[in-house]
């Protein structure tokens, strides 16, 4: 190697380590130019690249490399992750398996190998292979690490926090690792501690470490509206589109115009854009802030899911309501929407607050918004005729989806027993999804008669299920979407949750409808703990006859 190259290649490492990578890229682009098999050049520009998540472009470095390399576990590794990060799982983990035959103390290689499982959902093949990767190098904070992301993924959060706290005592540099661990410590509850972790993160950022400003300051706005820092946390909430956010802990859809986003100043005849963003229980969340719209002096559009333009349709009449066909449910596109022109500033539903809720004085606006359909209403104002001197109580008491981290958060149908034992009750099933099931199962152990209707789709007829909740005397319901769904007709709602979470806002109450009361677990204990509470609430505060057949007035 002529000494000019040797300069070059010098000069270039310098410009990475300073974390100036655009200026690096351009330098090492030039020294592949001048000479093609410096692998060593080769390898920085792809991890360049993949920095910028530019993983097709990585991808075809990794893969030319590969051809002449196919023994270099370091390559491996790196195609591995590059083929990981285009999608390509199968052919990733068959690269990353064969890295770790050739070298089972390849510590990079069994953290992607770590990511593979995380994305097949298997967590505990995760797990297994995160304790391996520590075993090949018990020195390695990068196995810490992905031991901690293993170990959070099983919910053992008290195990992962000792992992990420170990990460980063064996490197104190390490952002991924105190930015793991100040996530830890949220869903611990000690959003304070968590919130000066993500400053200390902030704090002693490099320019190699800076892109993840976003991303950390959009976790922190979970800390400050946890502890009531309403200014703080919407203006951090902002930085939820970031890219450098995972893709399953951001805002989504990431949507981009050519119009500007609304700043919150009068309109004076302008259009703005409401689109939606997140799932159902969101768009009814910050859909609370709408009716604050009414008093601008310019055209209101709202795009929203499908499921919920007849709604709001109907609520919002002065609104253009139309659906965003953009994203499904999940994370995957599914259709391109319209080019539509006719607005001239947007904004996704989830930025209202920030303008609209700054203080707790304003949720006191808050009002249930959502008006029912007429026909839907009597509909079942007479299948509901014959229970009419019972109190009729909507029940749900999972998600739809069930998965490791979120079992936590649910109950079973077998929990309810002090709640089912009540007398003079109607319980009717507000729970979509298949649970026929768990239902025969409740009625035949509790001897109880839970009402469903067959014509009644629970997922996608939503107009007609707010028509039933608004039949309702009121809902008991765990951290679901009926939740806002049945505050947002009116009808007193129980909220069964396992913590004080940030729409809580730093509060023991929910500020955002003054009609949901929260049952929430104590420390170190399941969701269930709360159903006898629940019970003991009914029973006082609507008058229900506990299973004894005394009242408590």
């Amino acid at each position: 190697m002529s000494k000019k190259l040797n300069r070059l290649l010098a000069d270039a490492d310098q410009t990475y380590h300073a974390g100036l990578y655009e200026v690096a890229a351009k330098k090492f682009k030039k020294i592949t130019t001048l000479e093609p098999r410096n692998l060593d050049a080769w390898l920085k520009l792809g991890d360049i690249h993949m920095r910028f998540e530019q993983f097709e472009e990585a991808l075809q470095i990794y893969a030319n490399l590969v051809e002449s390399n196919s023994l270099n576990t370091v390559i491996l590794s790196n195609f591995g992750a590059a083929l990981l990060r285009c999608g390509h799982l199968g052919e990733a983990e068959k690269v990353l398996r064969y890295a770790i035959e050739l070298d089972p103390k390849n510590v990079n290689a069994r953290i992607n190998l770590g990511n593979i499982f995380q994305n097949k959902n298997d967590r505990q093949g995760a797990l297994n292979n995160a304790l391996e990767a520590v075993a090949a190098d018990n020195t390695s904070a990068l196995a810490f690490n992905n031991l901690g992301c293993a170990l959070g993924g099983l919910m053992m959060s008290a195990e992962a926090r000792h992992a990420y706290q170990t990460a980063v005592m064996l490197d104190n540099s390490l952002i991924d690792s105190r930015i793991n661990l100040a996530q830890i410590e949220s869903q611990l509850g000690n959003n304070q501690q968590a919130l000066q972790l993500y400053q200390d993160v902030l704090s002693i950022m490099t320019p190699e470490s800076r892109l993840k400003s976003n991303m950390v300051n959009y976790y922190a706005s979970y800390c400050y509206l946890a502890l009531g820092n309403l200014p703080q946390g919407w203006d951090n909430y902002e930085h939820g589109f970031s890219s450098i956010v995972p893709l399953n802990a951001r805002r989504h859809p990431a949507r981009t115009f050519v119009m500007p986003a609304w700043d919150g100043s009068p309109l004076k005849g302008r259009r703005l854009l409401i689109w939606r963003e997140q799932g159902i229980g969101d768009e009814l969340l910050f859909g609370s802030c709408l009716h604050e719209l009414l008093a601008q002096d310019g055209q209101i559009i709202l795009e929203c899911s499908d499921r919920l333009v007849t709604p709001f349709r109907r609520s919002f009449p002065s609104f253009l309501v139309r659906p965003d066909y953009v994203y499904s449910e999940g994370l995957t596109p599914i259709k391109v929407a319209a080019n539509y022109t006719d607005f001239d500033v947007h904004l996704p539903i989830g930025s209202l607050p920030k303008f609209f809720r700054r203080q707790f004085q304003d949720f006191d606006r808050s009002v249930p918004f959502i008006i029912p359909p007429p026909t839907g209403v009597k509909n079942f104002q007479e299948r509901l005729l014959p229970y009419k001197n019972t109190s009729l109580i909507g029940i749900c008491w999972r998600s739809g989806l069930l998965a490791v981290d979120r079992n936590t958060e649910y109950t079973l149908l077998d929990d309810w027993g002090d709640i089912f034992n009540l007398q003079g009750c109607t319980f009717v099933n507000l729970q979509y999804g298949d649970c026929e099931a768990e239902l025969l199962e409740a009625e035949a152990r509790f001897n109880i008669k839970i009402m469903r209707w067959a014509d009644l789709d629970l997922k996608n007829d939503l107009d007609n299920v707010f028509a039933l909740i608004s039949c309702l005397d009121l809902v008991v319901t765990a951290g679901t979407a009926v939740c806002p769904m049945s505050a947002a007709v009116g009808k007193p709602t129980l909220l069964i949750q396992s913590r004080w979470d940030w729409p809580n806002l730093g509060t023991r109450y929910y500020p955002w409808f003054s009609n949901i009361h929260c049952f929430t677990a104590e420390p170190g204990q399941i969701v269930a703990t709360c159903i006898e509470t629940v019970a003991a609430y009914l029973a006082e505060h609507f008058k229900i006859v506990p299973s004894n057949g005394q009242t408590t007035d």
